[in-house]
């Protein structure tokens, strides 16, 4: 019985009951982390650990989470979205820095972002357009905090075409943010919608962007070279 599930265009991972780790698809890069780019058309077991809770698929990476609270992280790395502090691809799970209090993670097209048990946001990686919600455009290889707050709950990095970068998907933005909030960003639940120029983490969709914000909103983003 799987416990946790993750699908990506070229992949797909998953954690059974048993804390076990399983991948399988396209295999470039060493993404499904059985220390071969051999693809698997079978689910394939990622080494002997028993302690898996959960895992993230992205676009050519993959991270995982394990019962201590630790943060690993496998595959292509040219923005460091891996959080080792390289740019060198992974074809096995390397551990991300030393903290054990991570509580959530979300791999994106080219960086990843994480949740710890204070309730703090961390995100890294690449960073061309603002993806890492740091005010700048800087590409990260270690975890990189995201403003002061500490009342996040959940986050998605696999969304960040939909502020301003260039993507994989084609998504349905609705005005109301509290839906906007809830569905696509990380958004702390008490953090009122801001209307801002440029768009990045934690900000509103300006309503002289695309029209009225009482109006559903049709944003397709074509893909990038680099997801």
């Amino acid at each position: 019985v799987w416990a946790a599930m993750s699908a990506r265009a070229g992949h797909s991972c998953g954690v059974p009951v048993a804390g076990t780790l399983w991948c399988w698809g396209n295999n470039d890069d060493g993404r499904l982390g059985d220390g071969t780019t051999t693809g698997r058309t079978t689910p394939t077991r990622i080494g002997e650990e028993t302690t898996w809770t959960s895992v993230s698929a992205g676009g050519k990476h993959t991270c995982a989470l394990r019962a201590d609270g630790s943060l690993w992280c496998w595959g292509w790395n040219p923005y460091g979205q891996l959080g080792d502090g390289t740019d060198t691809d992974r074809s096995t799970p390397a551990r991300v820095g030393t903290d054990s209090s991570w509580t959530g993670v979300s791999a994106g097209g080219g960086h990843t972002c994480a949740l710890r048990a204070d309730g703090s946001l961390w995100c890294w990686g690449w960073n061309s357009t603002g993806e890492l919600g740091d005010g700048t455009e800087t590409d990260r290889g270690v975890p990189d905090r995201v403003g002061g707050d500490t009342t996040w709950t959940s986050v998605n990095g696999g969304v960040r075409a939909a502020m301003g970068g260039a993507g994989e998907i084609q998504a349905s933005l609705f005005a109301d943010f509290e839906t906007f909030r809830s569905n696509f960003l990380a958004v702390p639940a008490a953090t009122p919608p801001r209307s801002i120029g440029r768009m990045t983490l934690n900000q509103r969709v300006p309503s002289t962007a695309f029209g009225g914000m009482g109006e559903r909103i049709e944003v397709t983003h074509r893909a990038s070279s680099r997801d």
